[in-house]
């Protein structure tokens, strides 16, 4: 077997009872769907995905989400200005061109890196990523690839998929599964998107301080810091608007 697909930085995760994993570069996970003047939307399909380029043909989970700028034609790769990860309608990071003069640049996510990863069990939501670009011509929208965005891809061993953990987080947003069903909670600077609400009994609102881009948070502090409060604290978490 191939040494350089054995990767043990995965091991053993933050996932419950994630015990080993084979690692594997998947080229071209995702599919366009959507081509407009300003905006492109490739959506991945996890339950069709590629086999890897060391052959890995089957995969639990992903991480290390890319776009690559080289595989857009040069009048395209110029007019893209950003990519925005996003899991069903929710968007979980937003990622800035560097340098719009370089044309091979990776636009590289860190919301799936190191030990957070996304096992396929808690998609639930279509997981896609949409470029934002400057006026597209018609005829650079016919030159399109039509698929594109690099994954790692693992090979791994999860026996429990039943228990709550905290999956990932970003400065825009943190993924959770509850055992049954994935959650997206917007972080308070985000002013655009419906924030979940701590509640007071005498029925003031007010959201709960959610800091997922503190350099010293853990993956414990942060699945903490979504869990409701007790009760002589006088407030608690909701998620009802999630």
């Amino acid at each position: 077997m191939n040494s350089e697909i054995f990767d043990t930085t995965v091991w053993p995760c933050h996932t419950p009872d994630l015990f080993w994993a084979l690692s594997d570069t998947l080229d071209n996970i995702g599919r366009l769907v959507e081509a407009t003047d300003d905006q492109l939307q490739y959506q991945m399909d996890d339950q069709n995905l590629p086999v890897g380029r060391q052959g890995l043909g089957k995969c639990e989970a992903l991480r290390d989400f890319r776009i690559d700028l080289d595989l857009f034609p040069t009048s395209v790769a110029r007019k893209i200005r950003s990519a925005t990860l996003s899991f069903g309608s929710k968007a979980l990071e937003t990622v800035m061109r560097q340098d719009r003069m370089d044309l091979g640049e990776v636009l590289r996510f860190t919301m799936f890196t190191g030990s957070h990863i996304l096992p396929n069990f808690v998609i639930d939501e279509p997981v896609s990523v949409s470029l934002e670009c400057d006026f597209l011509t018609d005829h650079e929208r016919s030159m399109l690839p039509r698929q594109a965005v690099r994954a790692t891809g693992l090979l791994c061993t999860i026996r429990t998929t039943s228990k709550a953990f905290f999956v990932a987080a970003s400065r825009k947003a943190i993924l959770t599964w509850d055992g049954a069903q994935s959650h997206v909670v917007h972080t308070p600077d985000e002013p655009e998107v419906r924030l979940p609400q701590a509640r007071r009994s005498s029925g003031v609102d007010l959201a709960k301080d959610l800091v997922v881009y503190d350099d010293n948070a853990t993956p414990e502090s942060l699945w903490k810091a979504l869990q409701p409060t007790r009760p002589q604290e006088d407030r608690y978490f909701s998620n009802e608007d999630d």
